[in-house]
């Protein structure tokens, strides 16, 4: 149970609904920023605008698979406000306050180093990276499915990666 637990969610896609509503299943406080162009309903889940004070509560932020760009924006395919997540936001974070995401640039990785906040980057996890692996692939063959006029099937092709 996660009862008590304030997380925040700064931005996203449709992945982090399914894991807002595991959370509210566990009985965590839920606040959604930048979610306000969803077209379905998330049952106890408080929506906000980016603020210091709801930051102030959060026990755990929760970014999008790749944090920040290198000027602290924050991606979320159900906003089309702009979120900046900057100095002045993130010194709002208690300081046990953990901050969520798949990987970090060194914008908010730095930030976190300097404020003394503690980063979680999932996708340096083998547990997490491998299994990230599988639907990886897969949207690599959607991909080649979609913009090609052959099928994959005999043809001679070569799926190259760097990751895990």
């Amino acid at each position: 149970m996660l009862t008590g637990l304030h997380i925040v969610f700064l931005g996203g896609d449709a992945r982090h609904l399914e894991i807002i509503r595991s959370f509210t299943d566990l009985d965590a406080n839920v606040v959604v920023i930048g979610y306000e162009d969803l077209h379905e309903q998330l049952l106890e889940v408080q929506h906000s605008k980016l603020t210091r004070e709801v930051l102030r509560n959060a026990d755990v932020l929760i970014l999008p698979v790749v944090g920040t760009d290198d000027h602290g924006r924050v991606e979320s395919s159900f906003s089309s406000e702009t979120l900046l997540l900057n100095k002045e936001y993130m010194s709002s974070l208690p300081k046990h306050a953990k901050v969520c995401t798949g990987i970090a640039k060194s914008y908010l990785r730095n930030l976190c180093v300097e404020l003394g906040i503690d980063l979680i980057e999932l996708f340096s996890r083998d547990d997490v990276a491998i299994y990230n692996s599988i639907p990886t692939a897969e949207g690599a063959l959607l991909m080649a499915i979609q913009h090609t006029d052959i099928t994959i099937h005999g043809s001679c092709c070569m799926v190259l990666g760097l990751g895990r």
